[in-house]
């Protein structure tokens, strides 16, 4: 046959006569046409390319969370070859304003027929009207054309400013607590502290003390009140109650409780909270302030009853005394190392809290003989200056962080510590009269009284309230020095709480109350209110990290919480400061939480307030696995995720000894789980443009994970054993301890009510190649009205966002101006080099300020990316 016989046969007339009349067709010529080109191809079919969505669905609501719509683009057949769709919009509703499309450029690819991209709706705090969204193909490339159903749109709802300001809930907020009372041999000197933590003066109020024999204080054999004057914003005041001894019959616990009420029928004053202690009376009718002699039962060899409870360790989906079950594997993920150790094996770990039991039999094993110290010896009694027994009854918050550190394992009774072969010792600084010299004593700021410059590990279950603090130049020389002389020039680990305030706020309202305490037969017990926080505090938080000086600090292991269903802890703290994060769980009610030692005694322990829980959950005294009452199952907050993080590192260095501080740090950092993967970019819309107020997870240019809410993600301890058995020790270079500091002094005004903010840039050079980000500082000097209304933001040369405060951040409503140091470890691995961006908006209307100036301060070494 032919060509022109062959091609007469096809369907593509046009194209063949132009291939004739180029070419020519039959005899002539030659030789059979051998000087002829081949004829082209057949061209490929076009298809037509259309937009839909879901069936049924017309309208967005742009507060419904986590919604989002799918817009199918959908071709009429298969084509060879990819095709991208280029989508555009148009309508009321602006893209990257209103709404965001999760792809502007959707690709097809060889052989689907359909791929989609996600519009999601942009909150704002705006009072609006309703609005359209319109998403139509602006172009095609590839084998496709766009065909006529090429648009599609949907309306946005408007939800009003559902936002309810700072401005608008400024409250005093009042905390009654307890300072640890002063001993005598015939009475006991109680001090009630009462602290306006909110924005505003308190009005006067009227503060009650009451002493009870019975835990639910209503029968009281003493009972006083004061007046409290109006009390400023940050400022306390103090008031002393004398209980004489010979006027409390027998020889049992007394309990005794502070409460504020207002003498003002006035909201504000109405937030306060209440305050519980107690102290032990022994058989001599003295007040109890040494371990005392309980006989207990072990049984060595024996495993422990309560281990199989303890889900942080190995989480089967246990409940844990609580009513709903945790989920498997979100633990510390030590499998391997549960059953061929280590088990931290003569690793010094001090517990710097309010008391240590060190008679307590799950701990006696493993408590150094004569290390602890007392810093009340001279203010109780009959103290001893190596025993840091707590005289509460109320519960020893030392003993049960002790517990999960390092509880002997396999003997019978309790559970076991991450570390059951650990050195334990207690400093009292949380309940010394001497708080300052405690402080400085407990951390390695002593050689003697006590000797605290041989400890391994520093435990830190403790915080301050919040605010815009920086660290004390004596503070910072203490952790420095710590990092570089202790351990024999390795560096002590100081692992820290990272904080409890994700919820705490002052704008809130009431909404119910729960009863706290036993419940005697008129039905009367304590009532703690119950409140709700508003709008978005409830998801960025009410206090960050950052809001505690000690956690702006490099030299700290700062660590979150999260829960045995594998999310964040509902009170952990967020920010940029969080190195990791450990289990702690909730409250052991609902879900569970730690199950950890508590006091001694059936009448002594955080089950001497709740005696279980209310609502019947948790474990009890008299209970099988618990027959004296010498163990808990409700312990949590950040100050259970701190002694997991710490009885974790207890094994990386029994596992390698010479590792460094910043070696440690490293292997956590690098083998760090990510945990609670899909949580999502939450962005606002204010003031004509939009902001992320919370990141999704983000891998940095070195590799690295990370989120506000977790830090580098969650413990890894069979991963971080193995690392630690192969990593050389200090070969992450030489540290550069802040000698690389970055000034700008520029002014320039915040526009108010503004998600663009105002940005800087900081050229960052001069720095040798070689060296990466451990840490950084920034140091930012603002002139505002009203800070609460400010987010801070800093972004690398490499791009990537860190957020260091979120705006309507807690502890700075009512605050004016910022001379305020903060701390991000997102950059870690990072090159220092290049242009630095800071960024800062205004998230509120009604304030104007403008940045002042602000420095970056850096924190060096030779890091590894994570690969």
């Amino acid at each position: 046959m032919s060509p022109c016989n062959f091609y007469t046969s096809q369907l593509r007339a046009l194209i063949l006569v132009s291939a004739f009349l180029t070419h020519g067709c039959g005899g002539g010529g030659g030789s059979g046409g051998s000087g002829d080109s081949p004829p082209p191809p057949p061209p490929e079919p076009m298809a037509d390319v259309t937009l839909s969505l879901a069936e049924g669905v017309t309208e967005l609501d742009e507060w419904q969370d986590s919604t989002s719509v799918e817009v199918t683009v959908t071709l009429s057949q298969a084509v060879n070859g990819e095709v991208r769709v280029t989508l555009g919009s148009s309508g009321s509703a602006t893209l990257g304003g209103d709404f965001d499309l999760s792809e502007t450029q959707v690709l097809v690819a060889q052989g689907d027929t359909s791929a989609t991209s996600l519009i999601t709706p942009i909150r704002d705090f705006e009072e609006e009207e309703d609005e359209t969204i319109s998403v139509e193909i602006a172009s095609v490339a590839g084998n496709g054309q766009a065909g006529t159903s090429n648009s599609v749109s949907l309306s946005l709802i408007d939800q009003g400013g559902l936002f309810v300001g700072a401005k608008e809930n400024i409250y005093a907020r009042l905390y009654a607590l307890f300072s640890d009372p002063l001993i005598y041999e015939n009475r006991i000197e109680f001090y009630a502290v009462v602290l306006n933590v909110g924005a505003v003066p308190t009005s006067e109020t009227v503060m009650f003390f009451r002493v009870s024999t019975r835990k639910n204080l209503r029968n009281f054999v003493l009972g006083e009140s004061s007046v409290v004057p109006s009390i400023m914003p940050g400022y306390s005041v103090r008031l002393p109650f004398n209980v004489p001894l010979s006027s409390l019959p027998g020889q049992r616990p007394y309990y005794a409780l502070i409460s504020v009420s207002p003498a003002e029928e006035e909201a504000p004053d109405a937030r306060a909270r209440q305050d519980f202690a107690g102290v032990a009376i022994n058989s001599s009718g003295r007040a109890q302030v040494t371990c005392p002699d309980f006989e207990r039962n072990t049984s060595p060899g024996t495993e422990d009853p309560l281990k199989d409870a303890q889900w942080s360790l190995e989480n089967t989906g246990q409940a844990a005394y609580a009513a709903n079950a945790g989920v498997e594997g979100e633990d510390l993920g030590m499998t391997d190392t549960l059953s061929g150790g280590p088990t931290g094996a003569g690793v010094k770990v001090a517990v710097a809290d309010t008391g240590l039991e060190i008679c307590h039999p799950d701990l006696e094993a493993n408590i150094e003989a004569g290390a602890s110290f007392n810093f009340n010896r001279a203010y109780w009694s009959g103290a001893s200056s190596t025993d840091p027994f707590l005289p509460s009854v109320y519960g020893d918050h030392g003993t049960s962080v002790a517990g999960i550190i390092a509880a002997e394992s396999d003997n019978g009774i309790g559970g076991r510590g991450v570390a059951p072969s650990a050195l334990l010792r207690g400093y009292n600084f949380l309940s010394a009269v001497d708080s300052n010299a405690g402080y400085f004593g407990s951390l390695g700021g002593s050689d003697s009284q006590p000797n605290s410059t041989d400890v391994d590990i520093f435990n830190m279950s403790f915080g301050v309230f919040g605010g815009e603090y920086n660290s004390s130049s004596d503070e910072i020389t203490l952790f420095k020095e710590g990092v570089r002389d202790l351990r024999s020039g390795r560096g002590a680990l100081y692992v820290k709480a990272g904080g409890n305030g994700f919820g705490r706020c002052s704008s809130m309202q009431r909404i119910d109350e729960v009863l706290v305490g036993e419940e005697d037969e008129d039905g009367d017990g304590i009532a703690e209110p119950i409140y709700e926080t508003f709008d978005i505090n409830n998801e960025i938080g009410c206090v960050s990290t950052g809001s505690d000086p000690s956690n702006n600090l490099p030299y700290i292991v700062s660590v979150g919480a999260f829960s045995a269903n594998g999310e964040r802890s509902s009170y952990s703290s967020a920010g940029s400061g969080l190195w990791i994060s450990a289990p702690a769980g909730e409250y052991g009610a609902e879900f569970p939480a730690q199950v950890t030692t508590d006091q001694m005694g059936s009448e002594q322990g955080y089950d001497a307030l709740f005696d279980g829980l209310v609502n019947g959950r948790g474990i009890r005294s008299g209970d099988s696995e618990n027959p004296h009452g010498d163990y808990i199952s409700t312990f949590n907050g950040t100050s259970a995720s701190a002694p997991n993080a710490s009885g974790a590192i207890a094994l990386l260095l029994e596992a390698q000894p010479e590792l460094t501080w910043r070696d440690v740090k490293y292997i956590l950092a690098r083998t760090a789980r990510r945990i609670h993967p899909d949580i999502p970019e939450l962005k606002i819309g204010f003031g004509g443009a939009a902001t992320v107020l919370r990141h999704a997870w983000i891998t940095n240019a070195a590799g690295y994970h990370f989120h506000n809410w977790y830090g580098f993600g969650a413990i890894a301890v069979d991963e971080a054993v193995e690392l630690a058995r192969s990593h050389t020790p200090d070969s992450l270079g030489t540290f550069s301890d802040g000698r690389h500091v970055f000034e700008s002094a520029e002014s320039a005004d915040i526009p108010d009510h503004s998600g663009a903010g105002v940005t800087q840039t900081l050229n960052v050079s001069g720095i040798d190649a070689g060296l990466e980000v451990e840490a950084v500082q920034l140091h930012i000097e603002v002139t505002h009205p009203f800070t609460n209304d400010l987010g801070v933001y800093l972004i690398s040369p490499s791009g990537t966002e860190s957020l260091l405060n979120p705006p309507f951040n807690e502890v700075l409503t009512g605050d004016e101006d910022l001379d305020w140091t903060l701390l991000s470890n997102a950059f870690y691995g990072e090159s220092p080099s290049g242009d630095w961006t800071l960024k800062v908006i205004d998230a509120a209307a009604g304030d104007e300020g403008t940045l002042d100036s602000w420095k970056l301060t850096f924190y060096l070494g030779d890091i590894p990316p994570r690969e």
